[in-house]
């Protein structure tokens, strides 16, 4: 039995979504292979929409880039002031239209973004976007934009080869399987 699944996505056109699969997880990897069409802007690569425990206004958890920018973090739709989220510059030799691996792990609050197997600065998130994220409902994930419909993130480009674990991946791990496939 085959159990890869494919998705092409079309810039500003498509994008998919099922069931959300990070939220309520104190550790995870997301990791993909993209190629943007521009770094300019913002671009979300992955988002999940989740609805608060308590009743309270959904949330965003995402990676995307932005004005060459990795950018990963939790964000709460009800106030600005919720917004928690860690940046890392790309490296100089990434440009637009080439492919890359894309990945960003998180171990409690700590959160580490790779470009190609390597791991850049990054930091660690907290605050009360990020602490709402162990109560939330998950609702759904999207590849290719924001969770929220009014954003205007689409990514501009091709994604191939997401993956999604429930464990932060070492450094090592992440490095390596980058180029392997997983069925």
């Amino acid at each position: 039995m085959n159990r890869h699944t494919h998705q092409t996505l079309k810039a500003r056109t498509q994008s998919f979504n099922i069931f959300a699969f990070l939220t309520n997880h104190d550790a995870w990897t997301i990791e993909a292979w993209v190629r943007p069409n521009s770094l300019v802007g913002a671009q979300a690569m992955y988002t999940e929409n989740v609805a608060i425990a308590n009743g309270a206004a959904g949330m965003v958890l995402g990676l995307g880039l932005m004005d060459r920018q990795v950018v990963v973090g939790g964000w709460s739709d009800s106030s600005a002031t919720q917004w928690t989220w860690s940046e890392a510059p790309l490296p100089a030799g990434v440009v637009a239209g080439t492919w890359f691996h894309l990945a960003a792990t998180r171990s409690g609050t700590t959160v580490t973004i790779f470009v190609n197997g390597s791991a850049l600065p990054s930091g660690s998130l907290t605050g009360a976007g990020w602490a709402s994220l162990a109560s939330a409902v998950p609702s759904t994930f999207y590849v290719g934009r924001a969770a929220n419909p009014g954003e205007a993130s689409y990514f501009q480009g091709q994604i191939d080869e997401v993956r999604l674990w429930t464990v932060a991946r070492s450094a090592s791990q992440v490095s390596i399987s980058r180029r392997q496939r997983l069925w």
